[in-house]
């Protein structure tokens, strides 16, 4: 019809091969269609078709379907409840390295168990696709690091492995599995990896996993085992209102992916719509650069996502979610490097029940700093809906319209 491409919208109405057929369909009147791309999922096929992922293996268990935010809240809640006995407190709020003082979800660690300071991990059972194998990733482990902590921040570190099994909940020794995390460990602490490579089984590499955490060469020390089936999870879900999110996604292709697995798909999905509405332009990867230590980045970790006619672009996907503590719906995107040079094109996906809209970010619409993660980690974009809306489409709506308002340009 003539569009202009910087006045398209992707819509992606279908996805053939995956859980279901359709994206819940969205009426477009005229004037709405003069404006907006509706790409079918039939273009896209071979990027929406639904891999093996990890959460497949959790069958149709609740802790599955929530984001992992969510998910690590309701673990370490149910792990604080088994601590009855013990004299329990919540944890200092402390200070921020501005001087402000911390919310509640933002302490140093997660609570006080008979004067010791207790942080608390999780990690869900997870194919990785680099190596071929299973693994356990437990992210931000504030330990010593020279130069900028002489200790730890706690004194336990308490480890939930979320397995298709059921929980298994270990005392963590502060050495197995650690390893550093490029220039962010400064700023966002040690991971602990449990991995097993080159192993389809999971089953199988989830034995060799837990035989490394019982073994007597080292410290770790298991708590306890808790079936899925146990009611304290459940409770706990109903009562921070996570399925919210899950009901509106119920369904819908890709909402039962890793948000890592999502956001692949959606970063190629975009990647191919991009050359559709530039079928004259050079598209190619993006430069892979080195990492701080000199090493080459992989192809996945390249500066840019890809090279449109010379301009790198790139591309960042958030989900529609509802967060309890503020009542309201939002659209968050993570790890925006705007000032480092590495972009002139920034494309937003936002994974929603009807669809993906993609939007060129004009680089200041609700960008927020990181603190002192912002050198490492970048900036946030955080869109919300209105304040007490608890269904998804009002909300989504009035997210659309402040990007539609705010000089973002819908592709």
């Amino acid at each position: 019809m003539g569009i202009p491409p910087q006045n398209m919208l992707l819509h992606v109405v279908g996805a053939s091969g995956c859980k279901s057929n359709c994206l819940r369909p969205t009426w477009l009147t005229l004037a709405q269609l003069r404006r907006y791309l509706v790409v079918p999922a039939l273009r896209v096929h071979n990027l929406l078709s639904c891999p093996a992922n990890s959460s497949r293996i959790f069958g149709n268990d609740l802790l599955a379907t929530v984001s992992g935010t969510r998910r690590g809240e309701v673990l370490a809640s149910v792990v604080r409840s088994m601590m009855a006995s013990s004299d329990v407190q919540d944890a200092e709020n402390g200070t921020m390295v501005n001087g402000g003082s911390r919310g509640k979800h933002r302490t140093e660690y997660d609570w006080v168990a008979n004067g010791r300071r207790v942080e608390c991990k999780s990690s869900m059972l997870q194919w990785h696709i680099p190596k071929k194998g299973w693994r356990f990733t437990f992210l931000a482990v504030k330990l010593p690091l020279a130069g900028v902590r002489a200790a730890a921040v706690f004194d336990d570190l308490v480890l939930v492995l979320y397995t298709p099994r059921g929980v298994y909940i270990y005392s963590h020794d502060l050495q197995l599995g650690v390893c550093k995390h490029g220039k962010l460990t400064a700023s966002r602490g040690h991971d602990v990896q449990l991995a097993v490579s080159a192993m389809a089984s999971w089953v199988t590499a989830l034995d060799i996993i837990i035989s490394k955490l019982d073994s007597d060469s080292n410290n770790c020390h298991r708590i306890a085992f808790l079936p899925l089936s146990d009611p304290r999870f459940l409770q706990v879900l109903l009562s921070q209102q996570c399925f919210l999110s899950k009901d509106a996604f119920n369904d819908v292709p890709l909402a039962d992916m890793s948000c890592s697995q999502r956001g692949f798909i959606i970063q190629e999905v975009v990647q191919a719509v991009d050359a559709m509405i530039n079928p004259t332009a050079v598209i190619q990867p993006g430069t892979p650069g080195t990492c701080i230590n000199g090493r080459s980045r992989t192809h996945r970790n390249s500066i840019c996502d890809w090279e449109r006619n010379g301009r790198r672009v790139e591309c960042k996907s958030g989900m529609l979610a509802f967060v309890a503590q503020h009542n309201s719906w939002k659209m968050q995107f993570k790890a925006i490097k705007i000032n480092q040079n590495v972009l002139d094109d920034l494309l937003l996906a936002l994974y929603t029940p009807r669809g993906i809209y993609v939007y060129r970010h004009n680089l200041c619409f609700g960008i927020s700093r990181t603190g002192k993660l912002l050198d490492t980690e970048g900036h946030q974009i955080q869109i919300y809906g209105k304040c007490g809306i608890t269904d998804w489409s009002e909300a989504l709506d009035t997210i659309l319209e402040k990007l539609d308002s705010s000089g973002c340009q819908r592709l």
